[in-house]
């Protein structure tokens, strides 16, 4: 399912961290939105809902004024994630998981996954 690959590593923390693309960052949207929010408005997102060790994911008040949303909410090209537990799968041989191995992985582990490909 996984391919080839390194190593895995599993890791788990009391808050959510932000999980991200890397070099393969590009842009942060409203969701359906297609112009890219302003990204000194979202690092001072990040920087005020940050706590000293994780995020607290409050809803916050964006500029395209969809309401009722959270740093998590937000449409990240590349993807990327909040979450308080990490599977990372070291040079894989494959991209992305298939979508039915996605939905087996979620069903062992009671919750929903969000797929970040991460390039250093």
């Amino acid at each position: 399912m996984l391919g080839e690959h390194d190593r895995i590593d599993v890791q788990s923390f009391d808050k959510p961290q932000f999980f991200h693309a890397m070099e393969n960052f590009e842009s942060v949207h409203c969701p359906g939105m297609s112009d890219p929010l302003d990204m000194e408005w979202w690092s001072d997102m990040m920087d005020k809902d940050f706590d000293g060790e994780g995020y607290l994911l409050r809803v916050i008040d964006t500029p395209c004024g969809i309401e009722a949303l959270t740093l998590n909410d937000l449409e990240y090209r590349s993807p990327a994630a909040f979450g308080v537990f990490a599977i990372e799968i070291v040079n894989p041989s494959i991209s992305f998981l298939t979508d039915a191995n996605q939905a087996n992985i979620e069903k062992v582990l009671g919750c929903a996954l969000r797929q970040v490909f991460a390039h250093i």
